[in-house]
């Protein structure tokens, strides 16, 4: 839509110099240059909380917020971008995830833990990435609390990730531990770890497995020059790792 302010409305040629005129011309002048000042007005205010700019406005009532706002975009084609990485700093028993903060968040943990996310923007799908550091092993980041609702969790084949307590296992002090969580609605979460692979690597002691072991996961026995596969998850009690070409294995 065009802008409505409209110069026209004023007349430069009044008041003509030397002519005694009626002052109605002068109120007519003075009404349209305060309408068009109260259009000039209502259209930045309309562009301070619309527009995204490339830096903080230094006017208007949102001056500070520079998103978004959740319009729908089609065609868009971005160059040279990049997440917003939050240093959340060693953590304490809760690894805090605030969506406002950025997608990115690091932490340095000591101990068993566990997640909490707030300020799901549903926006549909969104995704925040955990950079988790340890000093100690094994550390338990805890996901059973994502969100303030009932949550599902779907963890594909997450090496260490217990599905019936929802806890995530890191067996060695390291760095760069990275979990992806995504949701399309603040309550069903998926999570991924991209540098794991359903190759686990080193084989459980026994048939039975151990937490974390999902079926669909595989690994080598070497001294049996075989590939054994996980047909289901870990329960503590039942065999589920198996080859199929002698039956269960023997494990030495």
């Amino acid at each position: 839509m065009p802008s409505q302010i409209n110069p026209d409305t004023i007349d430069p040629t009044f008041p003509v110099p030397g002519v005694n005129q009626p002052s109605q011309g002068f109120r007519s002048n003075f009404s349209a240059i305060q309408n068009n000042f109260k259009q000039t007005e209502d259209e930045m205010n309309d562009l301070f909380s619309k527009v995204i700019v490339s830096a903080p406005l230094d006017y208007g009532t949102n001056s500070n917020i520079n998103d978004f706002g959740g319009m729908q975009n089609a065609n868009l084609s971005l160059y040279d971008h990049g997440l917003k990485v939050w240093n959340n700093g060693t953590a304490g028993s809760v690894l805090n995830a605030n969506f406002a903060n950025g997608a990115y968040h690091t932490y340095t943990v000591g101990a068993n833990c566990s997640v909490n996310i707030s300020n799901f923007p549903n926006l549909g799908y969104s995704e925040l990435i955990l950079d988790i550091s340890t000093s100690a092993s094994p550390v338990t980041i805890n996901f059973s609390n994502v969100s303030p609702s009932s949550v599902t969790i779907d963890a594909g084949l997450v090496q260490n990730f217990n599905r019936s307590t929802q806890i995530y296992t890191i067996s060695a002090a390291s760095s760069n531990n990275i979990i992806h969580i995504g949701s399309t609605d603040g309550t069903n979460w998926k999570i991924s770890v991209p540098n794991q692979s359903p190759f686990r690597s080193y084989r459980p002691s026994s048939t039975i497995g151990s937490p974390g072991d999902r079926a669909g996961m595989q690994c080598i026995v070497a001294e049996q020059n075989k590939t054994a596969i996980c047909i289901k998850d870990y329960d503590g009690s039942s065999n589920i790792w198996f080859i199929s070409s002698s039956g269960y294995v023997t494990w030495p």
